[in-house]
């Protein structure tokens, strides 16, 4: 296999690795195809320490971004995986700011045969902020918006 063709199969995987191309020969096709598939930079060999460098430099960023960013969604999937059922069907509601009155109407809908009042659904607040580690709607909508998986 060429460099390009195990960079696109650890694509394909959706691997975390972090890739630069460094390459005594390349197309420009190529160029273009690895950058806009996720590769940092592709560099020639005969290029400079200076450049090579500051290549390694990003891609080490590049990285620990990508780290950084799929340790905060696995810390979000442990306490989300902390709510019940009914916490996980109110907690988006809650992060919209909807009001417990509200809830309680478009739940008790959405199910009929088990009416639900604003009481519980402020105790369902309550809970679910505690296990989500948040103070209010909107840290939990954002937390919601940068880690729920698609």
């Amino acid at each position: 296999m060429t460099g390009l063709e195990v960079f696109r199969a650890l694509t394909d995987r959706q691997s975390p690795l972090v890739v630069s191309f460094l390459s005594g020969h390349g197309t420009i096709p190529d160029v273009v195809s690895a950058m806009q598939d996720g590769a940092v930079s592709w560099l020639q060999k005969s290029g400079s320490d200076e450049v090579l460098m500051s290549t390694v430099q990003a891609a080490k960023d590049k990285a620990m971004g990508i780290a950084a960013g799929r340790k905060a969604t696995q810390a979000f999937l442990v306490r989300w995986s902390k709510l019940t059922d009914r916490e996980k069907e109110v907690a988006p509601l809650v992060a919209q700011g909807k009001s417990a009155k509200l809830m309680a109407q478009l739940l008790t809908k959405k199910d009929p045969t088990h009416p639900i009042v604003d009481r519980t659904i402020e105790g369902y607040r309550a809970r679910i902020f505690a296990k989500m580690e948040v103070a209010n709607a909107n840290e939990l909508q954002k937390l919601m918006d940068e880690n729920m998986p698609d």
